[in-house]
């Protein structure tokens, strides 16, 4: 594997090799200050690689972790790591690379996931926002839910716990990404799996407006065509927000299956009009017949 350096603007640095990084899965990124971590999962185990502005130190293996499915975040100078297991089960842990035992043990959550979670800090209060997938109590499964935790020393506690959406569906079927802009909280996630383990993806953003789908609102990114088999990604920071995304149903022009893709500004599209969208500039310039399709049946 491989790693870039985001300059801003859309630049990126040149690639710098991670050293004996062989994987066939997504790796897991966490960024801690001037340092970095990426998690990747061999076929034995996890292993966890540091990287700085000037080197990347040799990945130490995580056998506790084994093949378990993770998410991570920077948390009190340490990274909480918590990890999936096949039957659903959670279990926290702390990596600490100064350490002499790296992972420390295990501790069990008491919610479940049919995903590895996805993890943040909340700013200015230090609890953890864990966005997690299971069945609601009126059978609808794969549903996204947010589980908050709070970190006192090596203690991990779930304190809350909230369907978005309410009683509509929302489902979530990779690893999501929870990202905070202020005190605004934002969950980045795929739809349902088509047959062809296609899928579309969604951002799920909590506003005020309870009466709003119980406070929160979703919104497809792109379009019905954009569809990947893999989790999205998504980072906030100096050089300006980052959602990137693999392109997977088919090659179509200048996109490749397998292809990366990436937007820099992240948590929209364009701050102009959009084009052949802005509907408003069309029926105030060109009118209502030339910008609405109106069919109307004969008889």
């Amino acid at each position: 594997m491989s790693v870039r350096a985001c300059e801003g603007e859309g630049k990126w640095a040149a690639a710098r090799a991670i050293p004996n990084s062989p994987t066939r899965d997504d790796p897991v990124a966490v960024g801690a200050g001037d340092e970095g971590f990426v998690l990747f999962r061999t076929q034995r185990s996890w292993s966890v690689a540091r990287i700085t502005k000037d080197a990347i130190d040799p990945p130490v293996e995580l056998p506790a972790l084994g093949t378990r499915g993770v998410g991570a975040t920077a948390c009190g100078g340490r990274v909480l790591v918590v990890s999936r297991a096949d039957d659903d089960a959670l279990a926290a842990h702390f990596l600490d690379w100064r350490a002499k035992e790296k992972l420390s043990a295990p501790l069990p959550l008491a919610v479940r996931s049919r995903v590895p979670p996805g993890l943040a800090v909340e700013p200015g209060t230090g609890r953890v926002a864990m966005a997690t997938s299971g069945m609601k109590a009126n059978a609808q499964d794969w549903c996204l839910r947010i589980d908050w935790l709070t970190v006192e020393g090596d203690v991990v506690r779930e304190v809350d716990s909230a369907w978005t959406r309410g009683e509509h569906v929302n489902h979530c079927t990779t690893r999501p990404v929870v990202a905070f802009r202020g005190a605004e909280l934002n969950v980045f996630h795929t739809g349902w799996l088509d047959g062809n383990g296609l899928t579309t993806a969604w951002r799920t953003r909590r506003v005020g407006n309870r009466a709003l789908d119980d406070g929160w609102l979703t919104c497809l990114l792109y379009d019905q065509w954009t569809l990947t088999r893999v989790g999205v990604a998504f980072a906030d920071g100096p050089q300006g927000p980052t959602y990137s995304y693999r392109w997977d149903p088919g090659d179509h022009g200048d996109m490749k299956v397998n292809m990366v893709q990436t937007a820099h500004n992240g948590w929209g599209i364009d701050a102009a009009p959009m084009r052949d969208f802005d509907d408003c500039a069309k029926i105030t310039q060109w009118g209502i017949r030339h910008s609405i399709l109106l069919l109307r049946r004969d008889g």
